[in-house]
Protein backbone atom coordinates (compact mmCIF):
# COMPACT_ATOMS: atom_id res chain seq x y z
CA UNK A 1 0.00 0.00 0.00
CA UNK A 2 0.99 3.64 -0.46
CA UNK A 3 0.77 5.31 2.93
CA UNK A 4 1.09 9.01 3.77
CA UNK A 5 2.02 9.02 7.46
CA UNK A 6 1.79 12.47 9.11
CA UNK A 7 3.41 12.58 12.53
CA UNK A 8 3.47 15.78 14.66
CA UNK A 9 6.80 14.84 16.25
CA UNK A 10 9.79 12.97 14.93
CA UNK A 11 9.29 9.23 15.46
CA UNK A 12 12.17 7.94 17.59
CA UNK A 13 12.85 4.70 19.48
CA UNK A 14 11.64 6.52 22.60
CA UNK A 15 8.40 7.53 20.84
CA UNK A 16 8.00 3.86 20.25
CA UNK A 17 4.47 3.63 18.81
CA UNK A 18 4.98 5.72 15.68
CA UNK A 19 8.59 4.60 15.22
CA UNK A 20 7.81 0.89 15.39
CA UNK A 21 4.62 1.05 13.36
CA UNK A 22 6.65 2.67 10.61
CA UNK A 23 9.54 0.25 11.00
CA UNK A 24 7.39 -2.87 10.84
CA UNK A 25 5.07 -1.59 8.10
CA UNK A 26 8.18 -0.97 6.02
CA UNK A 27 9.35 -4.51 6.73
CA UNK A 28 6.00 -5.73 5.44
CA UNK A 29 6.73 -4.09 2.08
CA UNK A 30 4.60 -0.94 2.19
CA UNK A 31 5.65 2.34 0.59
CA UNK A 32 5.55 5.09 3.20
CA UNK A 33 6.04 8.83 2.91
CA UNK A 34 6.60 10.22 6.40
CA UNK A 35 5.77 13.91 6.83
CA UNK A 36 6.97 15.24 10.17
CA UNK A 37 8.85 17.89 12.13
CA UNK A 38 11.97 17.73 14.27
CA UNK A 39 13.16 19.95 17.12
CA UNK A 40 16.81 18.88 17.51
CA UNK A 41 19.60 16.92 15.90
CA UNK A 42 18.86 13.72 17.82
CA UNK A 43 15.36 13.66 16.34
CA UNK A 44 16.80 14.41 12.90
CA UNK A 45 19.10 11.38 13.20
CA UNK A 46 16.11 9.14 13.97
CA UNK A 47 14.56 10.30 10.70
CA UNK A 48 17.76 9.27 8.93
CA UNK A 49 17.36 5.83 10.50
CA UNK A 50 13.80 5.51 9.18
CA UNK A 51 14.98 6.66 5.77
CA UNK A 52 17.64 3.93 5.83
CA UNK A 53 14.84 1.42 6.46
CA UNK A 54 13.07 2.56 3.30
CA UNK A 55 10.81 5.44 4.32
CA UNK A 56 10.57 8.50 2.12
CA UNK A 57 10.93 11.37 4.61
CA UNK A 58 9.71 14.95 4.30
CA UNK A 59 10.68 16.86 7.44
CA UNK A 60 10.82 20.45 8.58
CA UNK A 61 12.65 21.92 11.57
CA UNK A 62 10.34 23.23 14.28
CA UNK A 63 11.87 26.07 16.27
CA UNK A 64 11.10 27.30 19.77
CA UNK A 65 9.90 30.58 18.26
CA UNK A 66 7.37 28.68 16.14
CA UNK A 67 6.20 26.75 19.19
CA UNK A 68 5.68 29.96 21.15
CA UNK A 69 3.69 31.50 18.30
CA UNK A 70 1.55 28.34 18.14
CA UNK A 71 0.86 28.37 21.88
CA UNK A 72 -0.12 32.03 21.82
CA UNK A 73 -2.42 31.29 18.88
CA UNK A 74 -4.04 28.47 20.87
CA UNK A 75 -4.63 30.77 23.83
CA UNK A 76 -6.28 33.35 21.60
CA UNK A 77 -8.46 30.92 19.67
CA UNK A 78 -9.53 28.60 22.48
CA UNK A 79 -7.81 25.53 21.03
CA UNK A 80 -5.90 23.14 23.29
CA UNK A 81 -2.21 23.95 23.53
CA UNK A 82 -1.36 20.47 22.27
CA UNK A 83 -3.56 20.88 19.21
CA UNK A 84 -1.43 23.82 18.03
CA UNK A 85 1.99 22.89 19.44
CA UNK A 86 3.19 20.94 16.37
CA UNK A 87 1.58 23.00 13.62
CA UNK A 88 4.21 23.90 11.04
CA UNK A 89 3.20 25.97 8.03
CA UNK A 90 6.12 24.78 5.91
CA UNK A 91 5.28 21.14 6.57
CA UNK A 92 1.62 21.77 5.77
CA UNK A 93 2.54 23.40 2.46
CA UNK A 94 4.66 20.36 1.60
CA UNK A 95 1.81 17.99 2.49
CA UNK A 96 -0.66 20.05 0.49
CA UNK A 97 1.70 20.09 -2.49
CA UNK A 98 2.16 16.29 -2.28
CA UNK A 99 -1.59 15.72 -2.15
CA UNK A 100 -2.20 18.05 -5.09
CA UNK A 101 0.48 16.48 -7.29
CA UNK A 102 -0.27 12.87 -6.40
CA UNK A 103 -4.06 12.79 -6.24
CA UNK A 104 -5.25 9.23 -5.86
CA UNK A 105 -1.76 7.92 -5.10
CA UNK A 106 -2.38 7.34 -1.39
CA UNK A 107 -4.27 4.29 -0.25
CA UNK A 108 -4.27 5.63 3.32
CA UNK A 109 -3.48 8.88 5.10
CA UNK A 110 -2.43 8.17 8.68
CA UNK A 111 -2.51 11.06 11.19
CA UNK A 112 -0.81 10.58 14.56
CA UNK A 113 -2.00 11.94 17.94
CA UNK A 114 -4.00 14.96 19.09
CA UNK A 115 -1.03 17.12 18.12
CA UNK A 116 -1.40 15.99 14.50
CA UNK A 117 -5.17 16.30 14.22
CA UNK A 118 -5.01 19.81 12.71
CA UNK A 119 -3.17 18.42 9.67
CA UNK A 120 -6.06 16.02 9.08
CA UNK A 121 -8.63 18.78 9.52
CA UNK A 122 -6.70 20.97 7.08
CA UNK A 123 -6.65 18.16 4.50
CA UNK A 124 -10.43 17.91 4.76
CA UNK A 125 -11.03 21.65 4.50
CA UNK A 126 -8.35 22.68 2.01
CA UNK A 127 -8.08 19.50 -0.09
CA UNK A 128 -11.68 18.25 -0.10
CA UNK A 129 -11.06 16.15 -3.23
CA UNK A 130 -8.86 13.86 -1.11
CA UNK A 131 -11.81 12.70 1.01
CA UNK A 132 -13.24 10.66 -1.83
CA UNK A 133 -10.03 8.87 -2.77
CA UNK A 134 -7.84 8.50 0.34
CA UNK A 135 -9.38 7.52 3.70
CA UNK A 136 -7.91 9.26 6.75
CA UNK A 137 -7.02 7.23 9.83
CA UNK A 138 -6.56 9.25 13.04
CA UNK A 139 -4.46 7.41 15.60
CA UNK A 140 -5.36 9.44 18.67
CA UNK A 141 -3.26 6.99 20.76
CA UNK A 142 -4.98 8.05 24.02
CA UNK A 143 -8.08 9.99 24.97
CA UNK A 144 -6.39 13.10 26.37
CA UNK A 145 -9.60 14.36 27.97
CA UNK A 146 -9.74 11.21 30.10
CA UNK A 147 -6.09 11.71 31.09
CA UNK A 148 -6.65 15.34 32.06
CA UNK A 149 -9.78 14.53 34.05
CA UNK A 150 -7.68 12.21 36.20
CA UNK A 151 -4.74 14.61 36.42
CA UNK A 152 -6.79 17.53 37.73
CA UNK A 153 -7.39 15.54 40.93
CA UNK A 154 -4.47 13.14 41.22
CA UNK A 155 -1.40 14.99 39.92
CA UNK A 156 1.22 15.81 42.57
CA UNK A 157 2.87 18.29 40.23
CA UNK A 158 1.59 21.80 40.88
CA UNK A 159 2.21 22.78 37.28
CA UNK A 160 0.63 19.54 36.11
CA UNK A 161 -2.59 20.24 38.04
CA UNK A 162 -2.79 23.82 36.81
CA UNK A 163 -2.17 23.13 33.14
CA UNK A 164 -4.51 20.13 32.98
CA UNK A 165 -7.30 22.09 34.66
CA UNK A 166 -6.76 24.91 32.21
CA UNK A 167 -6.61 22.56 29.22
CA UNK A 168 -9.41 20.19 30.18
CA UNK A 169 -12.44 22.09 28.77
CA UNK A 170 -10.53 23.05 25.61
CA UNK A 171 -9.35 19.48 25.09
CA UNK A 172 -12.76 17.96 25.77
CA UNK A 173 -14.37 20.26 23.20
CA UNK A 174 -11.65 19.65 20.60
CA UNK A 175 -11.61 15.86 20.94
CA UNK A 176 -15.40 15.68 20.90
CA UNK A 177 -15.60 17.78 17.74
CA UNK A 178 -12.67 16.09 15.99
CA UNK A 179 -12.97 12.37 16.75
CA UNK A 180 -15.85 11.64 14.39
CA UNK A 181 -14.46 13.55 11.41
CA UNK A 182 -12.20 10.83 10.08
CA UNK A 183 -12.77 7.44 8.47
CA UNK A 184 -11.30 5.53 11.38
CA UNK A 185 -10.16 6.34 14.92
CA UNK A 186 -7.48 4.28 16.64
CA UNK A 187 -6.85 4.06 20.39
CA UNK A 188 -4.52 1.91 22.48
CA UNK A 189 -6.98 0.60 25.08
CA UNK A 190 -10.65 -0.29 25.61
CA UNK A 191 -10.87 2.44 28.26
CA UNK A 192 -9.87 5.08 25.71
CA UNK A 193 -12.33 3.60 23.24
CA UNK A 194 -15.13 3.95 25.79
CA UNK A 195 -14.15 7.57 26.44
CA UNK A 196 -14.55 8.39 22.75
CA UNK A 197 -17.86 6.54 22.64
CA UNK A 198 -19.04 8.84 25.44
CA UNK A 199 -18.35 11.70 23.03
CA UNK A 200 -20.86 10.14 20.65
CA UNK A 201 -18.37 8.71 18.14
CA UNK A 202 -19.81 5.82 16.11
CA UNK A 203 -18.35 2.68 17.79
CA UNK A 204 -17.90 1.05 14.38
CA UNK A 205 -15.33 3.74 13.55
CA UNK A 206 -13.18 3.07 16.64
CA UNK A 207 -10.55 0.33 16.74
CA UNK A 208 -8.24 -0.63 19.60
CA UNK A 209 -4.70 -1.06 18.29
CA UNK A 210 -2.44 -2.12 21.13
CA UNK A 211 1.15 -1.03 21.63
CA UNK A 212 3.98 -3.46 21.18
CA UNK A 213 7.58 -3.81 22.19
CA UNK A 214 10.63 -4.39 20.02
CA UNK A 215 11.50 -7.89 21.19
CA UNK A 216 14.89 -7.86 19.46
CA UNK A 217 15.93 -4.59 21.11
CA UNK A 218 14.42 -5.18 24.55
CA UNK A 219 15.61 -8.64 25.50
CA UNK A 220 17.04 -10.42 28.55
CA UNK A 221 20.77 -10.98 29.11
CA UNK A 222 22.80 -13.38 31.24
CA UNK A 223 24.30 -10.55 33.30
CA UNK A 224 23.69 -10.74 37.04
CA UNK A 225 21.09 -8.39 38.47
CA UNK A 226 21.83 -5.96 41.27
CA UNK A 227 20.22 -7.68 44.27
CA UNK A 228 18.65 -4.62 45.89
CA UNK A 229 17.95 -2.37 42.91
CA UNK A 230 14.52 -1.07 41.87
CA UNK A 231 13.95 0.88 38.64
CA UNK A 232 11.23 3.30 37.56
CA UNK A 233 11.41 4.58 33.98
CA UNK A 234 9.64 7.21 31.91
CA UNK A 235 9.88 10.80 30.75
CA UNK A 236 10.18 12.65 34.06
CA UNK A 237 8.79 15.95 32.81
CA UNK A 238 5.43 14.23 32.22
CA UNK A 239 3.04 14.99 35.08
CA UNK A 240 1.73 11.42 35.45
CA UNK A 241 5.29 10.08 35.75
CA UNK A 242 6.25 12.83 38.21
CA UNK A 243 3.28 11.89 40.37
CA UNK A 244 4.16 8.18 40.21
CA UNK A 245 7.83 8.83 41.05
CA UNK A 246 6.95 11.03 44.03
CA UNK A 247 4.48 8.42 45.27
CA UNK A 248 7.19 5.78 44.96
CA UNK A 249 9.95 7.58 46.85
CA UNK A 250 7.81 9.37 49.42
CA UNK A 251 5.30 6.67 50.38
CA UNK A 252 6.21 3.23 49.03
CA UNK A 253 9.97 3.18 49.53
CA UNK A 254 9.90 4.06 53.26
CA UNK A 255 7.94 0.84 53.80
CA UNK A 256 10.48 -1.09 51.70
CA UNK A 257 13.39 0.49 53.57
CA UNK A 258 11.87 -0.54 56.90
CA UNK A 259 12.50 -4.17 55.83
CA UNK A 260 15.41 -3.77 53.38
CA UNK A 261 17.29 -0.57 54.32
CA UNK A 262 19.95 -1.07 51.64
CA UNK A 263 17.43 -1.11 48.75
CA UNK A 264 17.96 1.62 46.18
CA UNK A 265 15.61 3.07 43.60
CA UNK A 266 16.77 4.49 40.26
CA UNK A 267 14.52 6.95 38.42
CA UNK A 268 15.45 6.81 34.73
CA UNK A 269 14.11 9.46 32.38
CA UNK A 270 14.79 12.80 30.79
CA UNK A 271 14.03 16.24 32.26
CA UNK A 272 13.47 15.35 35.93
CA UNK A 273 11.85 18.18 37.92
CA UNK A 274 13.50 19.95 40.83
CA UNK A 275 11.37 18.06 43.35
CA UNK A 276 12.89 14.72 42.37
CA UNK A 277 16.43 16.11 42.11
CA UNK A 278 16.07 17.58 45.61
CA UNK A 279 14.97 14.22 47.01
CA UNK A 280 17.94 12.48 45.37
CA UNK A 281 20.35 15.04 46.81
CA UNK A 282 19.11 14.31 50.31
CA UNK A 283 18.49 10.57 50.06
CA UNK A 284 21.48 8.56 48.77
CA UNK A 285 19.27 5.52 48.12
CA UNK A 286 17.42 7.46 45.41
CA UNK A 287 19.24 8.12 42.15
CA UNK A 288 17.96 10.23 39.24
CA UNK A 289 19.73 9.66 35.93
CA UNK A 290 18.22 12.29 33.65
CA UNK A 291 18.41 11.50 29.94
CA UNK A 292 20.11 8.22 29.05
CA UNK A 293 20.84 7.13 25.45
CA UNK A 294 19.90 3.52 26.23
CA UNK A 295 17.48 2.44 28.96
CA UNK A 296 18.14 -1.29 28.58
CA UNK A 297 21.11 -1.55 31.00
CA UNK A 298 18.97 -0.10 33.79
CA UNK A 299 16.11 -2.50 33.10
CA UNK A 300 18.43 -5.49 32.78
CA UNK A 301 20.40 -4.90 35.98
CA UNK A 302 17.46 -4.09 38.28
CA UNK A 303 15.88 -6.80 40.41
CA UNK A 304 12.46 -5.16 40.18
CA UNK A 305 10.76 -2.66 37.86
CA UNK A 306 7.95 -0.67 39.46
CA UNK A 307 5.01 1.14 37.85
CA UNK A 308 2.83 2.70 40.57
CA UNK A 309 0.76 5.02 38.37
CA UNK A 310 -1.94 6.96 40.20
CA UNK A 311 -3.49 7.99 36.87
CA UNK A 312 -2.79 7.66 33.16
CA UNK A 313 -4.14 6.72 29.76
CA UNK A 314 -3.43 4.04 27.19
CA UNK A 315 -0.69 1.43 27.44
CA UNK A 316 2.35 1.91 29.66
CA UNK A 317 5.39 1.16 27.52
CA UNK A 318 7.55 1.14 30.65
CA UNK A 319 5.76 -2.05 31.73
CA UNK A 320 6.10 -3.78 28.35
CA UNK A 321 9.79 -2.86 28.01
CA UNK A 322 10.69 -4.14 31.47
CA UNK A 323 8.80 -7.40 30.87
CA UNK A 324 10.55 -7.83 27.52
CA UNK A 325 13.90 -7.56 29.32
CA UNK A 326 12.87 -10.34 31.68
CA UNK A 327 12.68 -7.96 34.63
CA UNK A 328 9.94 -8.80 37.14
CA UNK A 329 7.39 -5.98 37.31
CA UNK A 330 5.34 -4.72 40.23
CA UNK A 331 2.47 -2.45 39.19
CA UNK A 332 -0.95 -1.27 40.22
CA UNK A 333 -4.16 -1.86 38.28
CA UNK A 334 -3.95 1.57 36.63
CA UNK A 335 -0.60 0.72 35.05
CA UNK A 336 -1.87 -2.55 33.53
CA UNK A 337 -5.45 -1.52 32.71
CA UNK A 338 -4.77 -1.71 28.96
CA UNK A 339 -2.99 -5.08 28.92
CA UNK A 340 -3.83 -8.57 30.18
CA UNK A 341 -0.92 -10.27 31.98
CA UNK A 342 -1.87 -12.80 34.64
CA UNK A 343 -1.36 -11.26 38.12
CA UNK A 344 0.86 -13.42 40.28
CA UNK A 345 2.24 -15.24 37.23
CA UNK A 346 3.38 -12.70 34.64
CA UNK A 347 3.45 -9.68 36.95
CA UNK A 348 2.65 -8.72 40.55
CA UNK A 349 -0.30 -6.32 40.83
CA UNK A 350 -1.21 -4.45 44.02
CA UNK A 351 -3.34 -1.38 44.57
CA UNK A 352 -2.34 -0.22 48.06
CA UNK A 353 0.88 1.39 49.20
CA UNK A 354 1.52 -1.46 51.61
CA UNK A 355 0.75 -4.05 48.94
CA UNK A 356 3.15 -2.49 46.42
CA UNK A 357 5.89 -2.32 49.05
CA UNK A 358 5.31 -5.93 50.12
CA UNK A 359 5.42 -7.16 46.52
CA UNK A 360 8.79 -5.47 45.98
CA UNK A 361 10.13 -6.85 49.26
CA UNK A 362 9.02 -10.34 48.22
CA UNK A 363 10.88 -10.12 44.90
CA UNK A 364 14.00 -8.56 46.42
CA UNK A 365 14.17 -11.36 49.00
CA UNK A 366 13.43 -14.17 46.54
CA UNK A 367 15.56 -13.94 43.35
CA UNK A 368 14.20 -17.28 42.12
CA UNK A 369 10.65 -15.92 42.22
CA UNK A 370 11.83 -12.77 40.46
CA UNK A 371 13.45 -14.84 37.71
CA UNK A 372 10.23 -16.86 37.26
CA UNK A 373 8.04 -13.74 37.05
CA UNK A 374 10.56 -12.22 34.64
CA UNK A 375 10.49 -15.27 32.34
CA UNK A 376 6.70 -15.33 32.37
CA UNK A 377 6.54 -11.61 31.64
CA UNK A 378 8.85 -12.03 28.65
CA UNK A 379 6.65 -14.86 27.38
CA UNK A 380 3.54 -12.70 27.77
CA UNK A 381 4.87 -9.78 25.69
CA UNK A 382 6.28 -12.16 23.08
CA UNK A 383 2.81 -13.67 22.69
CA UNK A 384 0.66 -10.54 22.77
CA UNK A 385 2.80 -7.46 22.06
CA UNK A 386 5.02 -8.27 19.11
CA UNK A 387 5.20 -5.19 16.87
CA UNK A 388 5.14 -7.32 13.74
CA UNK A 389 1.73 -8.71 14.71
CA UNK A 390 0.46 -5.25 15.60
CA UNK A 391 1.67 -3.89 12.26
CA UNK A 392 -0.25 -6.73 10.59
CA UNK A 393 -3.37 -5.65 12.51
CA UNK A 394 -2.86 -2.06 11.34
CA UNK A 395 -2.41 -3.29 7.78
CA UNK A 396 -5.81 -5.03 8.03
CA UNK A 397 -7.37 -1.80 9.35
CA UNK A 398 -5.92 0.11 6.40
CA UNK A 399 -7.24 -2.44 3.91
CA UNK A 400 -10.71 -2.35 5.45
CA UNK A 401 -10.86 1.46 5.40
CA UNK A 402 -9.61 1.52 1.83
CA UNK A 403 -12.24 -0.98 0.68
CA UNK A 404 -14.99 1.02 2.38
CA UNK A 405 -13.75 4.18 0.68
CA UNK A 406 -13.78 2.51 -2.74
CA UNK A 407 -17.28 1.13 -2.19
CA UNK A 408 -18.56 4.53 -1.06
CA UNK A 409 -17.08 6.14 -4.18
CA UNK A 410 -18.96 3.68 -6.43
CA UNK A 411 -22.34 4.41 -4.79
Amino acid sequence: MNILFICPYAPTPIRSRSFNLLKFLLRRGHHILLATIYENETEHQSLDLLASLGAQVVAEPHSKAEIIVNLVSALLTGQPLQARYSWNKRLWQQVKHILTLELGSWDIIHIEHLRGAQYGISIQTECPHINSVSPIIWDSVDNITLLFEQATHASRSGFGRWVTRFELPRTRRFERDTAGRFNRLLVTSPVDRQAFEWFGVDPSKITVLSNGVDLEYFSPTDLARQPRQIVFSGKLSYHANITAALYLVQEIMPQVWSQIPEAEVILVGKDPPGELLHIAQNEPRVKVTGYVPDIRPYLRQASVAIAPLLYGAGIQNKVLEAMACGTPVVANSQAVSAISPIPGEDILVEDTTAGLAEAMIKLLNDPALGAEIGRNGRRYVTTFHDWNNIAADLEAIYLGANRQSIQATKL
